[in-house]
């Protein structure tokens, strides 16, 4: 079996990665950091591709000292949308040279148009959704936002619409816990 895994950032992406290379399951991973971050997490260069043209951006926008939600809010979406058509490319590429990919394990947000094309050719997509519901987060964090006095969405609509699409459309959802 074939598996190919899509990440922003690393996450528990990697630790997954890393047993589904020793087992000789893990075609690649795509990730949006650089191999410069990537490379501590113990997989061999020919396994992992890097696209941190936005997330880069959006990471370092988090940690100025000043309020960026109008910037960082417009990259992350972009990050997500670019990101899948990046990988949907290098999909694409894989597939037309005769490789085989059985499954992607996309982490929540990343592989709307990617796993649509591995179920195309016969694969499964899973969503792999590291917290509760996007709406269930949005409503804790919302209250969250009011008790403090915090005036900014939790969360930009249109992550949340690309979310509950990725939910309808991919074959499984795994979750950490059964409260998730």
């Amino acid at each position: 079996m074939q598996i190919v895994q899509t990440v922003f950032g690393v996450f528990h992406h990697f630790e997954l990665a890393r047993e589904l290379s020793e087992r000789g399951h893990l075609r690649r991973v795509y990730s949006t950091w650089p191999w410069a971050r990537l490379k501590r997490e113990g997989l061999a260069r020919d396994k992992v591709e890097t696209f941190p043209w936005l997330h880069v951006p959006e990471y370092l926008a988090a940690r100025a000292p000043v309020d960026l939600t109008w910037l960082r809010d417009p990259l992350g979406y972009a990050n997500a949308v670019t990101f899948d058509r990046w990988t949907e490319s290098q999909l694409k590429r894989s597939l037309r040279r005769g490789g085989r990919i059985d499954a992607l394990i996309g982490i929540s947000g990343s592989s709307l148009r990617a796993g649509a094309l591995i179920q195309r050719a016969g694969g499964v997509f899973i969503c792999d959704r590291g917290s509760t519901h996007q709406r269930y987060q949005e409503q804790i964090l919302g209250d969250e936002f009011r008790r403090w006095g915090v005036n900014t969405p939790p969360s930009d609509p249109r992550d949340t619409r690309r979310e509950e699409a990725i939910y309808a459309a991919c074959d499984a959802i795994t979750v950490p816990s059964t409260a998730a």
